[in-house]
């Protein structure tokens, strides 16, 4: 549960705070910090993906669009 609210705070403050574009490589360093750390970075990290796809009500599509596109070419490359 914190895990996903985690993944909606940084999708909805994505363009307002710049700290937060950093989130992947911060989760990426539990992955070396031994077996049950990786299994939670892997779950944060598909619960952010899943989140940044998923389409919200509270801003209109085309911001929605951006922000998928913008975690996209930045966070995952």
């Amino acid at each position: 549960m914190v895990i996903m609210l985690l993944a909606k705070v940084v999708k909805m403050s994505w363009f307002d705070l710049t700290e937060v574009q950093g989130i992947v490589t911060e989760i990426s360093r539990l992955f070396s910090l031994g077996q049950k750390h990786f299994l939670i970075a892997l779950q944060m990290i598909e619960d952010l993906i899943v989140e940044m796809t998923y389409v919200h009500k509270v801003k209109n599509l085309t911001v929605n669009r951006r922000i998928s596109l913008n975690f996209r070419d930045n966070a995952l490359f």
